[in-house]
C-alpha cells in the first residue's frame, strides 16, 4: 500500500469512528473516573491522544490531500471549543508540552 493510500485509509477510519453532533465532533476514549474507576468519555485536548492531535492530523491531511475539508474544519472548531471549556471550567488542567495547556498552545501555533 502506498503512503498516500495509507493516509486515505487512516483518515477514513478516523472519520468512521467519530461522533458528530451538529457542528461538534469527538471520539470516545477510556479515562479516569473518581479515585480508582474508569469511564468512557470524549477526548480531551491532549496532543498525542486527544483533540489537539486530531486537529493537527486533519489540518495537514486537508492541506496535503484536500479531502473531507468540511469534516476536518468541524474537528478544528470542536478542538477550539473543547480547549476553551477545559481552560475556563476544569480544575485539573495540566501544563505539559503534550497535554493540557501546552498541547493547546502547541497546536494553535502549528495549525497550517
Amino acid at each position: 500500500m502506498s503512503d498516500c493510500r495509507a493516509m486515505h485509509v487512516l483518515a477514513d477510519r478516523i472519520i468512521e469512528l467519530a461522533f458528530e453532533s451538529g457542528e461538534h465532533v469527538s471520539w470516545a476514549t477510556v479515562g479516569r473516573a473518581g479515585e480508582s474507576g474508569t469511564a468512557i468519555r470524549p477526548l480531551r485536548c491532549d496532543l498525542y491522544a486527544g483533540m489537539a492531535g486530531m486537529a493537527l492530523f486533519g489540518s495537514y491531511y486537508v492541506a496535503c490531500y484536500g479531502r473531507n475539508n468540511r469534516f476536518w474544519e468541524k474537528v478544528i472548531r470542536s478542538f477550539a471549543a473543547q480547549a476553551e471549556y477545559e481552560l475556563d471550567r476544569t480544575s485539573d488542567v495540566t501544563a505539559g508540552y503534550l497535554e493540557g495547556v501546552g498541547a493547546v498552545s502547541n497546536t494553535q501555533l502549528t495549525l497550517p
